[in-house]
């Protein structure tokens, strides 16, 4: 792997910007002062994540009819279900939704979530659920496309392939010039993929994904793990597939994405305390009733279409330098460098978290995927707490800078965005902007 600037250049990583730097826009001004910042051009950058409704409202609970914990277990299908604004009571519904519309959400109790204790593979962790890679397939927690052991990194041909696949079926989004270039005294371009259909460039993946199955995967349906874009994509593409989809969310998802996979027509199955926990039990599920698991951020063709927005940004801004880019579980960052870096060995590619999840960050220290706790961040959707193997293996070598943002600069990040863009865009989005703001990027003034 080449020398890759993990600390970002001559700031301490944990500053979040260099000592006594007064970054462009964070005194509040919108009239064209820099403060420290001069004339230039530069920065492809990707808005790639959804509108949020910046509601994160716990789903109450609801008990079911059965009193007793050996019961639950062997009625999963059988939750309590309000009808009308009426009183609750038991309905029976299909974990994968294949025929009726809108689909279902179904609340299971803890007792649905006693999951086993199982050792990290990573040295020194134990923190995370997760287990040891076995030698067989016939663990359900197994993922044999994801393997740590055998990690597979994607080419340039398969997110060509990818590209033309996806030919009709997802929006070929606006790559625009930014208000804030001449502020910023680079020339900044937003790719806009927030105006996908489910509002983020996790529908390129998704696709990418169903268009791979076999008839006979399609029939019997996917099953993923996801807080919200990874499950809004794969429920809209899915059910408009003709292919059953379930989709694990945490109890405490986002009301609103979870009310619209269901009315994209997905089965909606609440249960866990946090990712993990979800992934857990949607992997046990996908065992028992044979359904395909996507992984959002780790499959070979999940990272083979996040790479086609790299190369929609390129035949947009062909001269591009440098490619500004959030990661979270490393699938976007890992698909667009593979395209940019393909095309132009030249273009810098520079990936973004928040200081409250850099779990790439603490990879590319590491050597490898490696737990990294994280907190609550208004970059909600990078929150991993370990990055995906095919992702690091396929990034870590194309990766030229990784910068790490403080909270303020997401929030002065989203709020520059509405006044001077007009687009809403979650925190996940808009730490590209975020990094320029902080004033961890002086090489790309003058640059595009």
């Amino acid at each position: 792997m080449p020398n890759v600037d993990v600390d970002g250049v001559n700031h301490p990583v944990e500053d979040g910007h260099p000592p006594g730097y007064s970054s462009p826009l964070h005194n509040g001004h919108s009239d064209g002062s820099t403060n420290g910042l001069t004339n230039g051009q530069v920065n492809g950058m990707t808005n790639g994540h959804a509108k949020e409704n910046g509601i994160h409202s716990r789903i109450r609970e609801e008990s079911t009819s059965s009193n007793s914990s050996e019961e639950h277990e062997h009625h999963m299908h059988e939750h309590h279900h309000r009808v009308g604004g009426g009183p609750l009571r038991p309905r029976s519904a299909s974990l994968t939704n294949s025929q009726s519309l809108p689909g279902t959400v179904i609340r299971l109790p803890p007792s649905h979530t006693d999951y086993r204790k199982r050792q990290s593979i990573w040295s020194g962790s134990d923190k995370i659920p997760t287990q040891e890679p076995p030698a067989t397939r016939d663990d359900p927690l197994y993922d044999p496309a994801c393997d740590p052991e055998h990690p597979k990194v994607i080419t340039f041909q398969d997110i060509s392939a990818a590209q033309y696949r996806l030919r009709g079926g997802i929006q070929y989004t606006p790559c625009s010039k930014s208000h804030m270039s001449q502020m910023t005294g680079m020339d900044i371009y937003f790719k806009k993929d927030l105006f996908q259909y489910t509002g983020s460039f996790k529908e390129r993946g998704a696709r990418n994904f169903l268009l791979h199955m076999t008839k006979n995967e399609r029939d019997i349906g996917v099953i993923a793990t996801s807080a919200g874009n990874h499950a809004l994509a794969l429920s809209y593409h899915g059910v408009a597939l003709g292919i059953p989809v379930t989709v694990v969310m945490p109890r405490n998802a986002p009301i609103m994405k979870v009310s619209l996979c269901k009315s994209y027509g997905a089965t909606v199955i609440l249960t866990g305390n946090n990712i993990a926990e979800s992934k857990d039990f949607a992997m046990r599920m996908a065992k028992e009733k044979k359904l395909t698991y996507v992984n959002g951020y780790d499959h070979p063709y999940i990272l083979a279409g996040q790479g086609t927005c790299g190369l929609e940004m390129l035949e947009q801004v062909p001269d591009m330098d440098a490619a500004i880019i959030p990661v979270g579980g490393g699938g976007l960052v890992a698909g667009m460098a593979v395209a940019l870096k393909t095309l132009n060995p030249k273009i810098t590619i520079i990936g973004v978290e928040s200081e409250r999840c850099p779990g790439f960050y603490q990879a590319l220290k590491a050597g490898k995927p490696t737990y990294t706790s994280t907190s609550s961040t208004l970059a909600d959707g990078l929150a991993v707490p370990v990055v995906g193997f095919n992702s690091f293996a396929t990034a870590a070598p194309l990766i030229d800078k990784m910068v790490v943002v403080k909270e303020e600069f997401i929030a002065l990040a989203i709020l520059r965005l509405v006044e001077m863009e007009k687009v809403v865009v979650e925190g996940a989005g808009a730490t590209g902007l975020a990094a320029v703001l902080s004033g961890q990027l002086p090489e790309l003034v003058g640059k595009k």
